[in-house]
């Protein structure tokens, strides 16, 4: 697609335009965490586009289609450049709502060209050293793989967790708490890791089986693989989830720079 008169016009992500993309992503790592992840190890579930307004990027959108609901991701340097965008994904989106997370400038523009159905605040935490990392537990978790995926499944719809796709299994360290008869009680895995950063996600305990420090072990094993990897560990939660809240303090998190966030669903 191309705007002679404006010389704009858009590119595919591919691995030629990729390294510049990355490097304007990259200079607000914590604000384009998603896209960054979309553009680099979700890329096989993502259709990612690049807008150029001469030799300048000036937008970048992703449709990620592994959840319920069409997943978007972008940087946009204005409504209209973000309007360009949207009009690209019409069909593939279509009557359907979508979900994202963005920030304060980013729901700002969705409002504008947008019907937004729902917006909740959801909290970003990172972890600002492992030498700040202040849990340790005699709990052991086990490493998931493949293999756990129905044990997974069983726990995600009793605790609800709208967010797991099996895909997440193969992404990075994934640990669980099982029972003698191979239930698993709590898991904690990621939702992407990239050299940028990496998203501890997909926390989730049963209900009978919460406050006995599960989650928080396999959190614990999740993190400390981690920090092998990345400097920069994330995580992210509905602002209304105390027990979350007090969890994560209490393990040496802090609120990013951005924090709050927007979990927002919404139409075009």
């Amino acid at each position: 697609m191309s705007d002679s008169r404006k010389n704009i016009h858009l590119e595919k992500l591919t691995p030629e335009n990729e390294e510049e993309v990355l490097e304007l992503l990259a200079k607000d790592v914590l604000l384009n965490l998603t896209l960054i992840a979309d553009c680099t190890q979700l890329r096989s579930w993502c259709d990612v586009s690049v807008l150029y307004e001469q030799e300048n990027i000036e937008g970048v959108f992703s449709l990620y289609s592994d959840l319920s609901l069409p997943a978007i991701a972008f940087h946009a340097t204005s409504n209209e450049k973000l309007s360009i965008l949207f009009n690209t994904y019409r069909t593939k989106i279509g009557d359907s709502d979508f979900i994202c997370i963005c920030g304060d400038k980013q729901i700002s523009m969705l409002r504008e060209i947008c019907k937004i159905e729902e917006s909740v605040f959801e909290c970003q935490m990172v972890l600002p050293s492992l030498s700040e990392f202040n849990y340790s537990t005699s709990l052991t978790p086990i490493a998931l793989d493949s293999k756990s995926i129905p044990s997974l499944n069983k726990l995600y719809e009793l605790a609800g967790n709208p967010a797991w796709t099996p895909n997440a299994i193969d992404l990075g360290p994934y640990y669980g708490i099982v029972d003698s008869s191979g239930n698993i009680l709590s898991a904690a895995g990621v939702h992407y890791v990239t050299k940028y950063a990496a998203e501890v996600g997909n926390v989730a305990t049963l209900p009978e089986a919460r406050k006995l420090g599960y989650a928080s072990a396999c959190v614990e094993a999740v993190v400390r693989d981690l920090s092998n990897i990345t400097d920069t560990i994330v995580l992210h939660f509905f602002a209304a989830n105390d027990a979350a809240r007090k969890l994560y303090e209490n393990m040496g998190f802090v609120y990013s720079k951005h924090n709050p966030l927007y979990f927002v669903r919404g139409r075009y």
